[in-house]
């Protein structure tokens, strides 16, 4: 379940009645499976096929999928480190070993449960291991692929090597933009 029934995304209360099982379940593993699988082939390929603009639609494809993974873990890394806990999917698998919360349970009263006790989640080791994983994962691939770019592509951009780091980020940008609309159409209907 991705939504509440009949809602869409942008509408209040949108994920309030979605269910958190703190365990991967078809609703907070297919997105982040998506990502790795879609930046892991992309980084294969990449690395088979590194030369003109196949190389270059191959990093981007690459960045635009690792990116969104390794963005979400980082907040919830960054909020972790300030005593904050950023819901994100990898730290919800985790969250069937924090004592003292009953699952399943909804997305609102989680969300109640980790604002009011960070600490409990934050100091358990389960709630880490999805959001290690993914961001090494997702890292990985971030930096194998701008490693290769530079060495397949420097001389054809020159000076304008900040443009090729670019170019896969604002794809990453556009291709968000194009899946957010199909998401509110496709996804939240299937």
């Amino acid at each position: 379940m991705v939504g509440s029934p009949g809602k869409v995304p942008g509408d209040r209360g949108f994920r309030a009645a979605v269910p958190v099982t703190g365990t991967p379940n078809l609703g907070t593993f297919l997105g982040p499976l998506t990502n790795w699988i879609v930046a892991g082939v992309a980084t294969a390929a990449f690395l088979r096929w590194p030369k003109g603009r196949r190389g270059l639609v191959l990093a981007a494809t690459a960045v635009g999928a690792a990116l969104p993974r390794v963005v979400s873990v980082a907040s919830f890394l960054g909020g972790a480190a300030t005593g904050r806990v950023v819901y994100q999917d990898e730290v919800e698998w985790g969250a069937s070993h924090v004592r003292g919360f009953r699952l399943p349970t909804t997305l609102d009263r989680f969300e109640t449960l980790i604002r009011s006790q960070p600490r409990e989640i934050l100091t358990t080791p389960a709630v880490y291991v999805g959001p290690a994983f993914s961001i090494l994962l997702c890292g990985s691939c971030l930096l194998i692929v701008y490693v290769h770019l530079r060495r397949s592509h420097a001389a054809s951009f020159g000076r304008r090597w900040r443009t090729a780091v670019a170019v896969p980020i604002g794809a990453w940008a556009v291709v968000g933009i194009v899946f957010a609309a199909l998401d509110r159409v496709v996804r939240i209907n299937w």
